[in-house]
């Protein structure tokens, strides 16, 4: 059994959910955008032809589509930050054993087999332990010793789980 005590501060959090979000959906978004934009004007500019008063509105039309798109994604996103910030004990004991890893704080303790653990994501800063699609767990890599880090990987693989 492995232990060492994980020290959180805004920095290490705000780093993991960025990263979280870009992972998933970011690239998507930007796409999608892009995508919108596109489509939209020229769409305007073949069926209203080449008036600039048609081309001026559609465009303000896309870009404010474009900003409620981004506001539905960042609203939620920093909502879910400050919520997640605020609720992080600022040091948790993390135990990683052969079968489960559990995570001790003032908050109170939660303990996981690492079957539950689906991926990993490792990151210079942070590694994200993946135990569903929206449901992990940060690692603060400065406190993680090489055989730590060795058995979180050695176990995840075992457990099946995927490591990005």
């Amino acid at each position: 059994m492995l232990a060492t005590m994980l020290h959180y501060d805004r920095a290490i959090i705000r780093q993991a959910m960025h990263r979280f979000w870009w992972r998933t959906s970011g690239p998507m978004f930007l796409a999608m955008a892009a995508l919108m934009m596109a489509f939209g004007l020229g769409s305007a500019v073949y069926y209203l032809g080449n008036h600039p008063w048609a081309i001026g509105a559609m465009a303000i039309t896309l870009f404010f589509c474009v900003g409620c798109l981004a506001a539905l994604t960042y609203i939620p996103f920093y909502s879910a930050m400050r919520g997640f910030i605020a609720k992080v004990p600022p040091e948790v004991q993390f135990t990683a054993s052969e079968t489960a890893l559990s995570f001790i704080s003032d908050a109170g303790v939660s303990e996981k087999p690492w079957s539950a653990v689906k991926e990993l994501w490792q990151f210079p800063s942070c590694w994200l332990l993946l135990s569903s699609r929206h449901n992990f767990f940060i690692l603060p890599v400065a406190d993680l010793s090489l055989e730590l880090q060795a058995r979180i990987v050695e176990r995840v693989r075992a457990a099946r789980g995927r490591i990005r």
